[in-house]
């Protein structure tokens, strides 16, 4: 373990971190893209961290334990776009209701909703957890599979609509907690809410963490910490890892639903992503071993051949819509107002994106319950404009 002495640079910020907990151990993720020049010092009560990004904006952080950590049994590893710390707690199967000592939360510090679970009957304790995954994005960036776009550029410009003390309910270690916070609803955003069984964005509004991204009708609603003023003009900008990462395994879902109704007429009737997992679900009782492996193979030629993903954004009176009336599910896009005016239930049943650029709503019902009522709303929209 690192025992060098990291000094305070003169002009730093925060690097922006997110953390879950386990029986044994604690993970924290900074996010810093391509860090260069990491310094990482760990001590019983705290841990410092010094590092430079490719544009040699300096980070610093200091993080005082809610508990005392074993420093020889805890250790950092260092990616593209991502600083890995794990730290084995002092007192074991004992639950941190917060990462740092004073409960008065840093901004920069945000809970990883995705790995919150209750871990009390739980056999792992977190370490071999860290190291599949850790060792997965190794293998996936040692084999020249190339690397992810580089979006750090990926930001935009738009201002605060509205602005409301709120509430966040979430489950840690099986316990209900609430944070509190604030609303904030932007006349545009670049932040995808979630549904459809992918997960939200997170990013930054103006240097405020976004939380939880979700759907309110056909607005989308972030979660922060910190209020902002209305009508205050800021800059969104999304934790491009996290969205490339959910990305990635959508197209590959994709992919592997189409080729499973294409080969064996299993049709996928749910499906759900994870930052460890995805799930995926059809309509079968089982899938023979036989069939797995074809699948598997099948997938990976897709992959090998480097396929092309192309994506087609039709509006609801583009003629090309018959074409595809085949799909199982329903999109729809449009202007929010128009979309609105179908009614509260047709946006219930939509699964999507929410408000999108320039004020468009987009959505899809992609199951066959919810594709039937869309469908059957839909209709009678067109008999009464007829």
């Amino acid at each position: 373990m690192n025992k060098i002495k990291i000094v305070r640079p003169e002009e730093s910020q925060p690097a922006r971190a997110i953390w879950y907990d386990r029986k044994k151990y604690v993970t924290v993720t900074f996010m810093v893209h391509k860090p260069k020049d990491v310094q990482v010092d760990i001590q019983p009560d705290k841990m410092t961290l010094y590092c430079k990004n490719d544009t040699d904006d300096v980070f610093y952080n200091v993080l005082p334990f809610y508990e005392n950590v074993q420093i020889n049994d805890s250790r950092e590893r260092v990616y593209d776009r991502s600083i890995h710390v794990l730290l084995r707690k002092l007192k074991p199967d004992y639950s941190w209701p917060h990462l740092q000592k004073d409960e008065a939360r840093p901004s920069w510090i945000s809970v990883d909703f995705d790995n919150w679970r209750d871990w009390e009957n739980e056999v792992e304790d977190g370490k071999e957890e860290f190291d599949v995954y850790a060792d997965m994005i190794k293998d996936m960036s040692s084999k020249n599979k190339g690397e992810a776009p580089d979006m750090d550029d990926l930001d935009f410009v738009t201002s605060v609509v509205s602005c409301c003390p709120a509430e966040l309910k979430h489950e840690v270690n099986g316990k209900k907690e609430t944070l509190k916070g604030f609303n904030i609803k932007l006349q545009d955003t670049i932040l995808f809410p979630e549904g459809g069984g992918q997960p939200d964005d997170h990013g930054l509004i103006g240097d405020v963490p976004v939380v939880r991204v979700t759907r309110q009708g056909a607005d989308a609603v972030h979660f922060v910490g910190s209020p902002l003023e209305e009508g205050q003009e800021v800059q969104v900008k999304v934790d491009w890892e996290r969205r490339f990462d959910h990305m990635q395994q959508h197209s590959g879902q994709h992919v592997i639903t189409a080729l499973a109704e294409n080969m064996f007429g299993y049709k996928t009737t749910s499906w759900e992503l994870g930052r460890q997992r995805s799930t995926i679900e059809l309509d079968t009782p089982s899938v023979k071993p036989a069939q797995l492996q074809a699948l598997e193979e099948a997938v990976n030629e897709k992959i090998r051949v480097h396929t092309p993903v192309t994506v087609q954004l039709l509006s609801i009176d583009d003629p090309a819509v018959e074409k595809v009336q085949h799909l199982r599910f329903v999109l729809l896009a449009g202007p929010s107002e128009r979309v609105a005016e179908m009614g509260p239930r047709v946006l219930e049943m939509l699964q999507g994106k929410g408000a999108g650029k320039n004020g468009r709503f987009q959505g899809k019902a992609n199951s066959l319950a919810r594709r039937g009522e869309v469908e059957a709303l839909l209709e009678q929209q067109c008999k009464r404009e007829e």
